[in-house]
């Protein structure tokens, strides 16, 4: 999404997982790997602001640790 000439990155994770329960906030070398995904859209440059939507308590922490704005 584009906005004013620059990029929204919405980064998208539900709490529930049929594979592999919880994948989005278990430990990857000690950071859940959202963390990675945020990061990486962070460090983008042509993106201005990173969005989380999730209704996941535990990745809303992390978003918000990382002050982004969360959406439920």
């Amino acid at each position: 999404m584009s906005i004013e000439g620059g990029v929204i990155a919405v980064i998208i994770g539900r709490a529930g997982s049929k594979g592999v329960p919880g994948k989005n906030t278990r430990l990857l070398l000690d950071k859940p790997m959202v963390w990675y995904t945020i990061q990486d859209a962070k460090k983008a440059t042509l993106v201005n602001r990173v969005i989380v939507s999730t209704d996941c308590e535990e990745m809303k922490a992390i978003a918000r640790e990382e002050n982004l704005a969360v959406i439920d």
